[in-house]
């Protein structure tokens, strides 16, 4: 998620402000980069104030966006907050198959399970006010938002099961096959875990618990 970062996190892609100058951007280019500030700044606002007092006109303000310009690209703030969602879990699985891509990279395949739990926590840990948002926020949103919360953990849930299913094959023929309720409810879990994480620790603390996402992922 590295790519998503808000002013808080480290990199500054959606934090890149116009030129003032006469700089020839189409009207899309500009919107582009205007919504791109938006949802940097929704996140960074949520974060530090959580959803319920975040204000569409702190988010405004934190991007250098008019609240005229916010509306024509989201309803409301928690049609922002969906968007950053949308745009979270595509970085997010990005960062995942990425480093899973390449399996010849890996001597057998507990390195490779590792490997993507690395990157998955690396990336959450690249991203605070993403990951604040997502995993400490997100319950205390709107049905729309909890929904959505919802289908992203079982859309991760879908995406997992297969390449879990062909490492554990991998490793040890014998183990029984997984369902999709097995690694739903690992993926819960390690959701739980990595709230109860939140609670106490920073974000860039999340790589901390790789060895206990490699156990659990051991047990199953």
């Amino acid at each position: 998620m590295s790519s998503m970062a808000t002013s808080s996190g480290g990199a500054d892609r959606f934090l890149a402000t116009l030129p003032r100058h006469r700089h020839g951007l189409t009207r899309e280019e500009v919107l582009n980069s205007q919504r791109g500030r938006l949802l940097a700044a929704t996140a960074a606002t949520i974060a530090e104030h959580g959803y319920a007092s975040a204000n569409v006109r702190e988010i405004t303000q934190r991007a250098g966006v008019s609240r005229k310009t916010f509306y024509e690209l989201f309803q409301d703030k928690e049609d922002a907050f969906l968007a950053c969602f949308s745009l979270a879990l595509e970085d997010l699985i990005n960062s995942v198959v990425g480093a899973m891509s390449d399996l010849a990279a890996y001597a057998d395949p507990p390195a490779l399970a590792e490997a993507a739990f690395s990157a998955m926590l690396n990336s959450l840990a690249e991203q605070p006010d993403f990951t604040r948002m997502f995993f400490l926020e997100a319950l205390g949103a709107g049905p729309r938002v909890r929904l959505r919360r919802d289908e992203v953990i079982d859309e991760i849930t879908r995406l997992t099961l297969l390449p879990m299913n062909a490492l554990r094959e991998a490793e040890t023929p014998s183990r029984p096959e997984l369902d999709h309720e097995d690694v739903l409810m690992f993926i819960g879990g390690g959701h739980e875990l990595i709230v109860h994480h939140l609670a106490r620790h920073e974000p860039a603390t999340l790589p901390e618990l790789l060895p206990r996402f490699v156990r659990r992922y051991q047990r199953i």
